[in-house]
């Protein structure tokens, strides 16, 4: 069996409330939250060794447990130029100004169009390109043994960032549950194509990309495969009946006025939708998340899919909306599937939704048939114009085999650690337990060394030899924990053969 590249050699070891403490051979310490799966692990395995004498040495692994790295499983399984890093926050914040707040203007709207909102602030390719050369010299890569997730996050001191060509995009650790749905489905295309499309834009709107991962990180729905976001939008049926061929119309709640259906892709200007962070209610196109429905309530709800370069702004205080200049409606869902949302529970609970679902995925849909067009507040200044499929907009993709596909799982708060803890109290029992034992093995092991030298024939040499390498084979533990050298070890095999 191959040994594994993140052996480490451990000659002490502390555990206590927050972390245990590894202190290898070569002067350098490790450190691991209590909380992380490999802990008790490490713990079981390195007590008898260390505790065993004094000078003892534990080799461990100490990747064991880390099967939750998917962003090294990620670049493992697919290597399409996405590389993940784990850098401070600091460092980031050098060269972006990140920030959880944005002072901006709430753009009025008052006769026409204004121009666009400039960005908040500018990213010269040059700070870009000093950026990507501090985080490859400073920072963690996937593969390396000691990146890890569990000290990121809002309150955390790091972040993962990820990437692509020259393009950094951070908060990855927000998107770890659509990372882990590609890994164990066999499938990037979704998410690579989602990460192109991003970095697209970063550059100009980089806070809109921070909000759009923010969005994603309580999502429930993974990535299309044309790197479209799949959101849910609550809308009312109208009484103008339906559209010939039986297809049924709606409004949006809020004003009422915006008539659509599906296939309709329903935009403004981006200049009309306000990127201001802080306010929750205000200009803009709203799509929501699945616990953003159980409030905001309609007659239907629709499957919709929004380009990432069309989001806008995510709330401060409501993560489960966000605003956007435009979106696409592919399914209406049935009354089931809506009883589920509004409940809180995945619409994908039943097979015609996970059918549906896999559909809107693969690109198995209505293209965009009608551009609904708002050019006035309040829904006001509609203009419907029909899509010749090809010209205005690309078709569809290309017909697939059906798909069952199901919601991601509700991601926990990566900050969190879900292991249970190590009680330092029962680590000491164990290391004096351990102690004993591993005293009355030494001393069983010197006895037998004894009898080994004190034979007179060759006979007895060999008996004593026999029954010396038989208990070392028992018991599991080097010669220099026994009190023996490696010496005796061939000494003894020498004898015998």
């Amino acid at each position: 069996m191959e040994k594994s590249k993140h052996m480490v050699k451990v000659i002490a070891a502390i555990v206590d409330e927050k972390q245990l403490t590894l202190y290898q051979q070569d002067g350098s310490t490790l450190s691991i939250l209590q909380g992380d799966p490999r802990l008790a692990v490490i713990v079981r395995q390195i007590t008898p060794i260390l505790a065993s004498h004094s000078g003892a040495v534990a080799e461990v692994d100490i990747n064991l447990g880390e099967s939750h790295n998917a962003y090294k499983a990620y670049e493992e399984e697919f290597g399409l130029g996405i590389r993940f890093f784990k850098v401070a926050k600091k460092s980031l914040a050098d060269f972006f100004g990140l920030s959880d707040s944005v002072s901006t203007v709430t753009p009025q709207l008052i006769g026409k169009i204004p121009e666009p909102v400039t960005s908040v602030k500018s990213f010269t390719y040059e700070k870009i390109a000093k950026a990507t050369e501090e985080i490859i010299k400073n920072a963690k890569p996937a593969n390396h043994p000691e990146f890890h997730d569990r000290d990121t996050g809002k309150d955390g001191d790091s972040t993962i960032v990820a990437m692509v060509a020259n393009t950094i995009i951070t908060d990855m650790e927000k998107l770890k549950p659509q990372i882990t749905h590609a890994v164990a489905t066999k499938s990037a295309k979704g998410f690579n194509a989602f990460m192109t499309r991003v970095s697209a834009c970063a550059d100009k709107r980089r806070h809109s990309v921070e909000d759009l991962i923010k969005f994603l990180e309580r999502g429930d729905l993974p990535i299309a495969d044309d790197g479209s976001i799949i959101i849910y939008k609550a809308l009312n049926r109208t009484n103008a009946g339906l559209y010939q061929g039986g297809t049924p119309v709606y409004v949006d709640i809020h004003s009422g006025k915006i008539t659509q259906k599906v296939g309709s892709y329903v935009c403004m200007d981006p200049a009309m939708v306000d990127p201001n962070r802080s306010q929750d209610c205000s200009n803009g196109l709203h799509v929501a998340r699945r616990g953003y429905l159980e409030s905001f309530k309609g007659d239907v709800v629709v499957l919709a899919k929004v380009r990432p370069e069309d989001v806008i702004a995510v709330p401060l205080n409501n993560a489960n909306k966000m605003r956007v200049c435009g979106y696409h409606i592919l399914f209406e869902l049935s009354d089931t599937a809506y009883s589920l949302l509004k409940a809180n529970k995945p619409f994908t609970d039943n097979k015609e939704a996970q059918l549906l679902l896999g559909r809107a995925l693969s690109g198995d849909h209505e293209s965009p048939i009608e551009e609904v067009r708002i050019t006035e507040g309040n829904g006001g200044g509609l203009k419907i114009t029909p899509i010749l499929e090809g010209k205005l907009v690309k078709a569809a993709l290309p017909k697939v085999e059906p798909r069952a596909v199901e919601a991601l799982v509700d991601p926990k708060d990566p900050d969190k650690l879900d292991a249970p803890k190590v009680n330092p109290l029962t680590v000491a029992k164990e290391v004096a337990k351990g102690k004993a034992l591993a005293e009355s093995r030494r001393e069983k092991a010197l006895r037998l060394h004894g009898e080994f030298k004190q034979a007179k024939t060759q006979a007895a040499k060999k008996l004593a030899a026999q029954s010396l390498l038989d208990h070392k084979k028992s018991v599991k533990l080097g010669w220099l924990v026994l009190g023996l050298d490696e010496e005796t070890g061939k000494l003894l095999q020498d004898t015998l053969s």
